[in-house]
């Protein structure tokens, strides 16, 4: 699954997994060097689209990688593109994370198929494996012997020629200050019976 994740942040091209990069000697000469293979599997604008979709979890509201702005990944602009998976009975919770420098994948579940969650609150992928994936991430930042860095993603290097502006048709909360002058008002209105309660409410 983080080899077809891949394919989104390497503009459509899929990569065959190396175990060994290269073999050496014990005087660290190089015997054989094994180079990775690349074929394209879909169109580099498909590969953009998804990874702006994979950035709505984070972006849009009521996205399923909400719970990752709790976690200290968003220094100098940092993108995280995301999926969760849940299986039905909850006894496989999923997070896919994709950044532009690293995919990753999580799996929380047991190998016996009747260990699983009572619930959707505790088995689904966004409670169990996305904060498995947040404090991975944050680790790996702070590590400064990798190079994994904050960053946004590419811009796309060939035309969207598709609609992707993808925003969520549900307003977004606005929390606004509270006038307790109106809010006492309407009180003693209430209370002296001059606005009536419909029944319905």
């Amino acid at each position: 699954m983080v080899n077809a994740y891949s394919t989104f942040v390497n503009n459509g091209f899929r990569t065959e997994p190396l175990l060994v990069t290269r073999i050496e000697d014990r005087n660290g000469n190089v015997i054989k060097q094994f180079d990775p293979k690349q074929k394209r599997v879909i169109p580099a604008e498909t590969a953009w689209l998804m990874l702006y979709m994979l950035k709505g979890g984070m972006e849009e509201p009521g996205g399923t990688s909400q719970a990752l702005w709790e976690y200290d990944l968003w220094k100098k602009g940092n993108e995280i593109g995301g999926k969760t998976g849940t299986t039905s009975n909850y006894s496989d919770g999923w997070y896919m994370g994709v950044t532009k420098d690293l995919v990753s994948g999580v799996w929380v579940g047991g190998e016996d198929r009747s260990i699983h969650f009572y619930r959707s609150q505790q088995g689904e992928g966004s409670r169990m494996a996305l904060p498995v994936y947040g404090t991975y991430m944050e680790k790996l930042y702070r590590d400064k012997d990798l190079d994994i860095e904050y960053g946004r993603f590419p811009s796309p290097t060939v035309k969207i020629s598709k609609k992707y502006n993808c925003v969520t048709p549900a307003p977004r909360r606005i929390v606004e200050p509270i006038d307790s002058l109106v809010t006492d008002n309407l009180l003693e209105k209430l209370n002296a019976g001059t606005i009536a309660i419909p029944d319905s409410l």
